[in-house]
């Protein structure tokens, strides 16, 4: 219980609320409330420990039916070999490994077609940023020019 449920507890038969201040005997019944006594808090360990100990037993119990279980079950078979099964099984893998180099070709190819994609698109943009920057440089060019003009009128 915390100090407000306490102090609620302790108000509840009172005519009036109070707050009893701290080192009085009516602050010392509300602590009281909040922190159990000792015995009550050896009561707690106590009651814990019981439970555990069930709980353990109980799991134990468990364990040692299983093991009974395991004991009552009948033997396996034993199994004859068989060649023809090997020559299945391994007919089997090899035609999931072919299955799977299958699987890979394909997405090999769709993985190059699609950076062959990408790079006809990356050329393409490199061309036209080509033709960008060369455009820019003749418009540097004439504007260095008309300056150029411009200065040598302007001396004249």
């Amino acid at each position: 219980m915390n100090w407000i449920e306490a102090l609620k507890k302790w108000n509840s038969g009172r005519p009036k609320w109070m707050m009893p201040k701290k080192g009085t005997p009516e602050h010392a019944e509300v602590m009281a409330m909040v922190t159990p006594k000792k015995s009550d808090h050896n009561e707690i360990i106590a009651k814990l420990r019981e439970s555990m100990h069930k709980k353990e037993e109980k799991k134990a119990e468990k364990l040692r039916l299983k093991e009974e279980e395991k004991k009552m079950e009948t033997p396996r078979k034993v199994k004859i070999y068989n060649p023809a099964d090997d020559f299945d099984h391994l007919d089997k893998v090899m035609e999931s490994m072919r299955k799977k180099k299958e699987e890979k070709g394909k997405k090999d190819a769709k993985h190059e077609e699609a950076l062959k994609k990408l790079s006809a698109k990356d050329e393409k943009a490199n061309e036209k940023m080509a033709r960008e920057q060369e455009k820019a440089e003749k418009l540097r060019l004439k504007e260095e020019k008309k300056r150029a003009r411009e200065y040598e009128k302007a001396e004249m």
